[in-house]
């Protein structure tokens, strides 16, 4: 005997991409029947009762088979600290109603936050044979995912080195992944995605010129550096202010990156540790297995001291750029890495 369809779902998590995606398919899905637009209805679940959702997808439908009701946040909130008698007796009204559900409902209840596995209607969800809960949970490697959904969504391929660099681009924004992804399939035309096409399509060109530039400031080549430091300074789109804060976060990173490095700690678990994503932490492991912890520490000590200066009035931002790229590759006792003491 085949499981019956469900009357009523619970999709939840941190994905706000993936939770969007599957609203999406369930609507297309009822826009196939007749009279779609009578037969679906949304609501906020922070401003509406739980009667009137059961109520609402209790309706007959209208020249259909079925009737398809979205309800956002409603779980959470009812449930919140704080909800109170009336949120118990929502709550209480879901547990007596939804397992009697008629067979043309379908209730979706959405969450933009992992429901706790104490949750009463997340337990009557995962026990009915007429409930069906989806987990949604953000990814934890970006590249990977971008390498999977050219490869399942668009019939795609992208190299692994652009799949790190359109990664570094979104910085986490899962949607915009996927829409930068759209623009390099159209754009590949059917061939490889390629760092190159990403680099010339999507706004990674100031962040490579970070990365390139931090590794050439490792190794001692000032020239190459300052070469680097003017072409993302002259890109219109990056100004000089939110380059400091990005170079100054990243020697921030790099030191504690090479703390966790000396230790002994895999990429992985500095990744966890940091709560960032792992490519990120491979990028930073280059140049901090090549400066000293003694260099890191004066440079990023010098960061702040240029910071104060500027917002003081006694330097310009630029000069303070040039001053922290300069006077980390000019070095003394030049080592084999590159690597001496910055002046």
């Amino acid at each position: 005997m085949s499981k019956p369809t469900p009357t009523f779902y619970i999709f939840h998590g941190n994905d706000e991409f993936g939770l969007s995606q599957q609203i999406r398919k369930m609507k297309a899905d009822m826009a196939h029947v007749d009279s779609a637009g009578m037969n679906t209805e949304e609501y906020d679940g922070t401003e509406t009762k739980s009667a009137t959702v059961v109520s609402s997808v209790g309706t007959f439908p209208f020249l259909a088979d079925r009737r398809l009701v979205l309800v956002k946040n409603m779980l959470s909130w009812i449930t919140r600290k704080g909800a109170g008698e009336m949120g118990k007796q929502n709550e209480r009204y879901l547990l007596d109603e939804l397992p009697h559900l008629p067979d043309y409902s379908r209730l979706v209840f959405v969450e933009f936050q992992a429901l706790p596995k104490s949750n009463k209607v997340l337990q009557l969800a995962e026990s009915s044979p007429n409930g069906f809960v989806k987990a949604f949970e953000a990814p934890k490697n970006l590249n990977q995912w971008i390498s999977s959904r050219a490869k399942s969504e668009y019939q795609a391929e992208i190299k692994p080195d652009a799949a790190t660099a359109l990664a570094s681009v979104v910085n986490g924004d899962v949607r915009r992944a996927d829409n930068e992804l759209l623009k390099l399939v159209a754009y590949a035309n059917g061939t490889p995605i390629t760092e190159a096409m990403v680099i010339a399509l999507t706004p990674y060109s100031p962040e490579v010129n970070l990365f390139e530039m931090i590794d050439e400031m490792a190794t001692g080549n000032g020239g190459r550096a300052l070469t680097l430091l003017h072409q993302a300074v002259e890109d219109e789109e990056n100004d000089p202010f939110i380059f400091w804060g990005r170079l100054t976060r990243q020697f921030r990173l790099i030191l504690l990156v090479k703390e966790q490095d000396e230790l002994g700690t895999p990429s992985g678990a500095i990744a966890t540790e940091l709560k960032i994503a792992e490519f990120i932490v491979n990028k930073a492991l280059k140049p901090a297995r090549l400066f000293s912890m003694e260099n890191l520490e004066t440079i990023y000590a010098k960061c702040l001291e240029y910071d104060q200066e500027v917002k003081v009035g006694k330097m310009k931002m630029l000069v303070a750029l040039q001053l922290l790229v300069a006077g980390t590759t000019r070095t003394e006792g030049y080592s084999a890495k590159g690597v001496g003491s910055p002046r």
